[in-house]
């Protein structure tokens, strides 16, 4: 009787094993039949549809070339997504990395010095991406975005990716306020993005709106900076023609 009792429980076992081996393969079967003929979405990451090295793959001036093109080309794409749900984004570590990025600059002579440790506020936050309709697998995605301090306002296209800002203004808003750029050039912005003179064109100090363009060289793909340096009024913007 105990013999006949161990045996049950065996091929009890046995059967059990066998039940655990085939259930995701019975639940799997179940599952696509019951998706046959249905469309389903999934959530696509940049990273999933072109890699993990494409950040290191594309340069800045490449960056900056989407940019243009996507901006002055008619096959260019320009989407703006304003309703951005800042549950799911960490804003606080988007500030710090912009705060870090202008202590960079600041550093390299490239932006003037000011505080922006302090308390600030948020005027405008949004997520653009550009790219050529002819290459959609190659494109570029900056946060734009605005804070407000108490004696200054900052705007600043960072990439997403990478965190380098493009395109940066800072505006006085108390006359109280006023920087040094005594020492601040354009040329060290450009080493800040690690870009030669030679490959971008620019004016400095002008009219943005009834500059010429007669000074653009051969080799700057179409990117024309436009930059301002006085005391309460630092911008750092590519013109697009």
């Amino acid at each position: 009787m105990k013999r006949l009792k161990n045996s049950c429980l065996v091929i009890l076992l046995f059967i059990l094993l066998v039940v655990v081996a085939i259930m995701p393969v019975f639940l799997t079967e179940i599952q696509n039949r019951r998706l046959f003929g249905k469309a389903t979405v999934e959530k696509v990451t940049e990273t999933t549809i072109i890699g993990e090295k494409r950040k290191e793959q594309i340069s800045v001036l490449d960056r900056l070339k989407i940019i243009v093109k996507a901006e002055t080309q008619s096959t260019g794409i320009v989407t703006e997504q304003m309703k951005l749900d800042l549950n799911s984004i960490d804003l606080i570590k988007i500030v710090d990395t912009l705060q870090e990025q202008v202590k960079l600059m600041q550093e390299a002579n490239a932006l003037p010095q000011f505080d922006m440790t302090e308390e600030f506020s948020l005027q405008y936050f949004e997520r653009r991406t550009l790219m050529d309709s002819k290459e959609p697998t190659t494109f570029v995605s900056q946060w734009d975005i605005e804070l407000m301090y108490d004696e200054f306002y900052i705007r600043a296209y960072m990439d997403t990716e990478t965190g380098m800002i493009y395109q940066f203004r800072v505006t006085s808003i108390m006359d109280e306020f006023q920087m040094d750029v005594s020492k601040v050039k354009f040329e060290n912005f450009l080493k800040y993005l690690n870009i030669e003179p030679s490959q971008v064109s620019w004016t400095v100090g002008e009219n943005k709106w009834e500059s010429n363009y007669d000074e653009d060289n051969e080799h700057s793909g179409g990117i024309h900076y436009y930059c301002y340096l006085e005391k309460g009024y630092v911008e750092y913007s590519i013109l697009f023609q």
